[in-house]
């Protein structure tokens, strides 16, 4: 997941979902005016979204520490309580999941393309889900 915005400012989110064949769908979603945090955010769960129910492991990549210990170590959040808590839901749908932190802005390619893809999201104020695979559900 990546997420690209001012601190709070136009915003938007970029997701990659790779099945276990190396196959990749893409997406991104403009978000308005919003901080950072909250792009990160809405990153986590629309990748979460686009996965389907039968997944077997399911690792989650992102650049935000704020994300991984709002979703996983008990930080407590002063805002952003409802997304959080949406997020939270849908994690637990998700057998085997873990969130991976990966260093932002490093050269790791899935990362850079995901915040090309916040990028294209502010840039054009679009959103383009990330399409659900054939026969799958959630």
């Amino acid at each position: 997941s990546g997420a690209t915005t001012i601190i709070p400012g136009p915003a938007g989110s970029g997701m990659i979902v790779v099945a276990p064949d190396g196959g990749m769908r893409e997406g991104f979603e403009y978000l308005g005016e919003a901080t950072n945090n909250v792009a990160e955010l809405t990153a986590i769960l629309r990748a979460v979204e686009a996965i389907p129910s039968s997944a077997e492991h399911v690792l989650v990549h992102t650049d935000s520490q704020y994300a991984i210990g709002v979703l996983t170590k008990g930080w407590k959040a002063k805002v952003n309580q409802a997304l959080i808590k949406e997020i939270k839901v849908a994690l637990s749908t998700v057998k085997n999941l873990t969130l991976v932190y990966v260093k932002g802005h490093a050269g790791i390619p899935l990362n850079e393309r995901a915040d090309e893809l916040a990028r294209e999201a502010v840039r054009s104020g679009r959103t383009k889900s990330v399409p659900t695979p054939e026969g799958a559900s959630r």
